[in-house]
């Protein structure tokens, strides 16, 4: 079965739903949507990696789809959806339903640009031909997707290969996207990825959910961008999404809850500091019925990869590899500390707390050395209420001087308002 993108419907209005950026997307205008380029669709197939029982020793399973190689859903093994009538394993990633009845996955790959030819393909509305699941000795397990476009003499000009691999007792997976040139010609190709989508409300009262991006200064501190669910769903440009920090340099970017993230770090190449192969990174929101808090409505991030020539079949450049690193867990500090590359990442950025008076600088190392406290109470006794209540009392007890001068001044104050004076000074003026 041939699997053939008409690229004239592209022009004809479905071209508002794609993204081509600046001068690709001009290239593309000038030299005219082009039909010819076609990929070959297999049947649609899911491949399940990890599990969802506790006592598998994974954090989480995995529903792959071949349908754009992509993450159909992502569910916790330890956390449920805190349904104390029928608690059911906790899902982190879903699928996002579009207008159109079509749904967006979580790590899809979507539109695939051959920049000079002016063609776009949409890879996400494909079938990938999928492989068996290889499991190895440590207990990680690999899944395996292939695509082939083709020109109109259906010849192969580009193959995509991506892979997933998780690991056990990690909340950390592996997805590697390869493209490789199988043409006698130079290709100048670039694509758009989902990151991870879905992410629906978890908490009742407050709504936390955001699009982060991380980044490194020039003193080498991880600083933050963000966009919370308000401002991507108000906004009505792509600039009103995108997640940018000036000069800083760009480590990840994370959809996130009250709870848990999905942090997706894209590998920066041999002797970087930083990935320089993002082209631009943008928040979603996701509104299927167009109606305001009615429960279907998801955050999730997109990525731009960056133009990539390829050199001609056999030559030293012409495969490219794209390494991303996921996390699908709790916003965890002490998980985060623990970690190396969490640590060194900045994951820790993911974590805030609900709006106040005082600036970020002051609440949260106060919270964290709250929590801390908590943390360390709760190894000793076992009971998070019990431990409430001493650090109520602590906190009472370590307040009274102040609270004590506090009644003492009002106390004098009162008693001067009701001096003779004060009485007289309020008969005369206070009518």
């Amino acid at each position: 079965m041939s699997f053939r993108i008409v690229l004239a419907l592209v022009a004809a209005g479905f071209y508002s739903s794609c993204v081509v950026y600046g001068a690709e997307l001009e290239a593309a205008e000038s030299a005219g949507y082009k039909e010819g380029f076609s990929a070959d669709s297999s049947a649609a197939r899911s491949v399940a990696l990890g599990s969802m029982d506790p006592n598998s020793g994974f954090k989480f399973q995995l529903g792959l789809s071949s349908r754009g190689a992509a993450i159909r859903t992502a569910t916790f093994s330890e956390f449920d959806d805190r349904d104390y009538k029928n608690p059911q394993p906790l899902v982190i990633l879903s699928p996002v339903r579009q207008f159109d009845g079509s749904e967006m996955l979580a790590m899809a790959n979507r539109e695939f640009v051959f920049v000079e030819q002016g063609l776009l393909l949409r890879l996400n509305e494909l079938d990938w031909r999928s492989f068996d699941v290889v499991k190895a000795v440590d207990g990680s397990q690999t899944a395996r997707f292939e695509a082939v476009i083709k020109d109109a003499a259906d010849e192969p000009v580009i193959r995509l290969i991506k892979t997933y691999k998780i690991f056990v007792g990690s909340y950390h997976l592996d997805c590697d996207v390869t493209v490789e040139n199988l043409s006698d010609a130079e290709q100048k190709v670039r694509f758009n990825l989902a990151g991870p989508v879905g992410i629906g409300r978890e908490a009742v009262r407050a709504d936390m959910r955001k699009a982060v991006a991380g980044f490194r200064d020039s003193q080498g501190n991880v600083t933050s961008a963000r966009l919370d669910v308000k401002k991507l769903s108000r906004a009505k440009t792509v600039d009103a999404r995108r997640l940018v920090r000036n000069v800083d340099k760009f480590l990840w970017i994370a959809a996130v809850n009250k709870y848990f993230a999905a942090i997706l770090v894209p590998v920066a190449e041999e002797d970087e500091t930083f990935c320089d192969w993002v082209a631009d990174k943008t928040g979603v929101f996701h509104n299927p019925d167009g109606i305001a808090n009615s429960g279907d409505e998801t955050v999730g991030v997109d990525l731009k990869i960056a133009t990539s020539t390829l050199a001609s079949v056999g030559q030293a450049n012409s495969t490219k590899q794209y390494k991303f690193q996921l996390y699908l867990g709790p916003k965890d500090k002490g998980l985060f500390d623990k970690n190396e590359l969490y640590r060194k990442l900045g994951f820790v950025q993911t974590i805030d707390f609900l709006a106040c008076c005082c600036p970020t600088s002051i609440i949260s190392p106060l919270a964290f050395g709250i929590l801390a406290v908590m943390k360390w109470m709760y190894g000793l006794i076992g009971n998070y209420g019990v431990v409430i209540i001493i650090l109520v009392f602590l906190v009472r007890i370590a307040l009274h001087p102040l609270t004590k001068k506090g009644q003492v001044q009002m106390s004098r104050f009162t008693k001067v308002l009701s001096t003779p004076e004060v009485q007289e000074i309020r008969k005369k003026w206070c009518r």
